[in-house]
């Protein structure tokens, strides 16, 4: 019997990432920074405040691979205030 691995999470692709922090000054700039440092493109962003003080921040990233996707994330969750953080899928 034949068998082949896929090559799924190779390649660039775009993610969308859900974040949910703490409404506080600063949050935003911090998540976009993060996101240029690593040499990202920043393909979409949306911001929204709930009535709890929480903001939900959607955010389109392209990346190389899923493992560029994961170290993201991580430090993405390190952020002071981020309560969580996953990656949406359709």
């Amino acid at each position: 019997m034949e068998v082949s691995w896929s090559s799924a999470g190779k390649g660039k692709f775009e993610a969308e990432i859900q974040i949910k922090a703490i409404d506080r000054r600063g949050i935003v700039n911090e998540i976009t920074h993060i996101v240029a440092m690593d040499k990202l493109s920043l393909n979409g962003i949306n911001a929204r405040k709930g009535k709890d003080s929480i903001v939900s921040i959607n955010l389109l990233v392209e990346v190389n691979d899923t493992e560029e996707l994961k170290i993201l994330m991580k430090k993405l969750k390190a952020i002071p205030g981020v309560e969580s953080i996953y990656r949406m899928t359709n």
